[in-house]
């Protein structure tokens, strides 16, 4: 008996070994969709693309995404693995600190089995009769669910694209799919939202560890008594 219990804690003790080798490559294998908004100051927008790119190239080996520059303001849907996002939110953090991007907001980081995108592309739109004050009587939850939904719908029309047709598509969104471009009022309306994450509230909630209290442990309320007592 004692040596089947002998054998039996090795034998868990491999599982174990192999349950976390498991997630590990798990984790390496799965991708990260990552969508967030910010606004930007009224600069060269290729220069922010070139920064985001290297960043995603050194730390990733690849670029998937599609990042869509407006005046002003700026929508990025990129995918990354996922032990990678948080890194990528503090890269964030640091183009905020030098100026180049300000009040980012995170709409959504959700895993995927495979990317979407092919590689990194950028587009700078100036849409015409698109300006002016974003108004709407919505809650934030439905407007950034709404730019959510162009962003997958873009992303998939971009994805069933031969090479070729993918970029003249590319170089005449605001013709060829106007549909599903966020108006850059939209965006900006998002990136003034206290009801959305920051990256300091996205990386604090990620690092700091979470204290969890079980039901069991609760003190206070006194438990109700299910039953009656003597006394």
């Amino acid at each position: 008996l004692a040596t089947d219990l002998c054998t039996a804690r090795a034998m868990e003790s491999l599982l174990d070994k192999l349950r976390s080798r498991a997630d590990i490559e798990h984790l390496q294998a799965v991708f990260c969709r990552c969508v967030y908004v910010s606004k930007r100051p009224e600069s060269d927008s290729d220069r922010l693309a070139v920064s985001l790119e290297q960043w995603l190239q050194q730390h990733t080996g690849f670029c998937l995404g599609l990042l869509l520059t407006y005046p002003g303001c700026v929508l990025h849907c990129v995918e990354l693995p996922v032990d990678r996002v948080v890194e990528f939110a503090k890269f964030l953090q640091s183009l905020e600190s030098a100026g180049d991007l300000s009040s980012t907001r995170v709409l959504l980081t959700t895993e995927v089995l495979n990317p979407t995108f092919t590689k990194h592309d950028h587009r700078h739109l100036n849409l015409a009769g698109a300006k002016g004050e974003y108004k709407t009587s919505e809650a934030i939850e439905h407007v950034a669910i709404e730019c959510l939904t162009n962003v997958a719908r873009l992303a998939g029309l971009l994805d069933s694209l031969p090479a070729t047709q993918r970029e003249e598509t590319l170089n005449a969104l605001s013709e060829k799919a106007p549909d599903l471009l966020c108006a850059p009022g939209m965006v900006e309306y998002l990136t003034k939202s206290d009801e959305l994450d920051s990256l300091d509230d996205y990386v604090r909630c990620n690092e700091c560890q979470q204290d969890v209290v079980l039901d069991g442990e609760i003190v206070w309320p006194h438990p109700t008594r299910l039953f009656p007592y003597d006394n």
